[in-house]
């Protein structure tokens, strides 16, 4: 890739950061500016019954059922919607997901325009881009954590606000190893490029 394209790549990702930006505080001011009472949408809840016959007496709502009598029966609420009191302790821990949110993928699109800038500069191969590099890798492998994190507060409230009588509310979980795998993915790349910049030096102290 020429010079050129590292320019458009480098605005593309100015583009991003500013249009994260505006989106961070749209969600922000739509949540403060909502009425006393909001819809809240609530999707992909897995319940487990007590009775497996227990899923045979729902008639009024929709079911996905599991045809392998192998497997445990399940109810599946795919999306519901509940009207929730738009009140300051409803509104902060959203405002402060959306801040978190915001300002993960600011820093990680930050990480990449500086790269994107050295290489624009004609000097990729510097000391501080490992260490972009090396905040990547442990950012991407904090996002299971994190995850794990918000989706047991968000089991913690759905608990603490319904009664599922006869059912049982199965955790939510995401799949790390992709995460991991890129975040080591990340760290090997910035090791190679140690190794050339180490070699280099060397190279220009011999010379």
């Amino acid at each position: 890739m020429n010079i050129f394209s590292f320019k458009i790549i480098g605005k593309a990702v100015v583009f991003f950061e500013a249009l994260m930006v505006m989106l961070t505080i749209l969600g922000i001011v739509m949540v403060l500016t909502m009425g006393e009472n909001m819809d809240f949408g609530i999707s992909n809840l897995t319940l487990v019954p007590d009775d497996a016959d227990l899923l045979n007496n729902y008639t009024d709502i929709r079911l996905q059922l599991k045809d392998d009598p192998a497997l445990q029966p399940q109810l599946l609420i795919t999306e519901t919607k509940i009207k929730v009191e738009n009140t300051s302790l409803f509104q902060f821990p959203i405002i402060v997901l959306l801040l978190f949110l915001g300002a993960f993928s600011f820093t990680v699109l930050e990480q990449l325009r500086r790269m994107v800038k050295t290489v624009e500069e004609g000097n990729p191969f510097v000391t501080s881009n490992v260490r972009k590099i090396q905040v990547l890798a442990v950012l991407f492998m904090l996002v299971p954590v994190l995850s794990k994190i918000l989706l047991e507060m968000m089991d913690a409230w759905i608990r603490a606000t319904f009664e599922f009588e006869g059912l049982v509310l199965q955790e939510s979980s995401m799949s790390a190893y992709p995460w991991i795998f890129t975040g080591f993915l990340f760290l090997t790349i910035g090791k190679i490029i140690s190794e050339g910049i180490a070699l280099r030096e060397e190279q220009e102290l011999t010379i």
